[in-house]
């Protein structure tokens, strides 16, 4: 099962995209729930794919389209997950020493 551990904050920027006008309009596009939409972003974030959601927030139509698709497409629902290399542009850059 994937873990749901988003802080207050981090959910209250994922609620903030989902609701953001282009997003919504993504989404029915896409025949995607937004409650489906919330808990993969969170799953993502949580489980191996820490995500710079204010990135996610701000990002041009093209790259939010980019990461939503293929967050979609590529998200292991019972793990939490992303597979077949998929990684989104939004997706925190590892800190290097």
């Amino acid at each position: 099962m994937p873990k749901f551990s988003a802080t207050k904050d981090e959910l209250i920027l994922i609620f903030a995209i989902a609701t953001s006008p282009h997003c919504k309009i993504l989404l029915h596009e896409m025949d995607y729930s937004h409650s489906d939409f919330v808990m993969d972003l969170d799953a993502v974030h949580s489980n191996g794919c820490p995500l710079d959601l204010n990135a996610l927030l701000f990002f041009s139509d093209e790259e939010r389209r980019h990461d939503i698709h293929g967050i979609r497409r590529n998200i292991n629902r019972k793990t939490g997950q992303l597979e077949n290399c998929f990684l989104p542009r939004c997706a925190k850059k590892e800190a290097t020493s």
